[in-house]
């Protein structure tokens, strides 16, 4: 039941998250704010799931959800918009970057935390009385995270965005406005080609029977009685 509230309030705050992004100058802030949250709140979150309280459950799962919306909610919109120069390879592009790195670091973070928990559970077994390794050994799973939540803040930062969101609009009605003049000009071509195939041929150039047609309705092509006939 927990995880259904969690999960339903997640899709509305995405919602949200994506409008007040289409409002900020760089959509980037909404992505960067939402990054550095769950820098903060992971290490915490897994700290409260370790009190094992119901309170501890849903405050964990709430500072997550409400962090990763910011996060969701914007970078679907950004990644496309990394591809503006060329809208062409936008599809590929986004595709094989989010893929990619879902697959190295999104796939192999279920494993990776699983072995720092049971390990965070031997150093508690083996030090119950330094508290100090006690609370990084609950928080260890948080801080791996952390860590590639850094990573990824770091990213935000390296990577050239070649606009914000109001020269992003613009470039794609720069892109379309370009591309329908390209149709034009294409268009406008054919038809042109079309017309002087239609008025550069010759008239001569027909078949036998037009020509006939044409010499019959000239005059040139009436009947003339042979001389002696007692016709002319």
């Amino acid at each position: 039941l927990i995880n259904f509230i969690i999960v339903g309030l997640f899709i509305i705050l995405e919602v949200i998250a994506g409008k007040i992004s289409d409002k900020c100058a760089h959509r980037i802030d909404s992505i960067r704010i939402g990054v550095a949250g769950i820098m903060m709140a992971c290490p915490v979150m897994f700290s409260l799931f370790e009190t094992e309280t119901m309170v501890g459950y849903v405050l964990g799962q709430f500072m997550l959800c409400f962090c990763s919306a910011l996060v969701c909610g914007a970078v679907g919109a950004w990644e496309v918009e990394l591809w503006m120069g060329d809208p062409t390879l936008s599809f590929t592009g986004v595709a094989i970057g989010h893929n990619t790195s879902a697959t190295l670091f999104g796939g192999t973070l279920p494993v990776i935390a699983t072995f720092l928990y049971y390990r965070s559970e031997e150093l508690v077994t083996n030090y119950p009385n330094n508290g100090a390794i006690v609370l990084f050994a609950r928080m260890l799973p948080g801080l791996y995270i952390s860590l590639l939540t850094c990573l990824s803040l770091y990213c935000s930062y390296a990577i050239c965005h070649p606009h914000d969101i109001r020269t992003g609009e613009r470039k794609i009605r720069e892109a379309y406005q370009k591309e329908q003049r390209r149709k034009k000009k294409r268009l406008m071509r054919t038809l042109s080609s079309m017309t002087e195939i239609f008025t550069t041929s010759p008239r001569s150039g027909g078949t036998m029977e037009m020509q006939e047609g044409d010499r019959q309705n000239d005059g040139t092509g009436s009947y003339s009685p042979p001389v002696g006939s007692g016709l002319t």
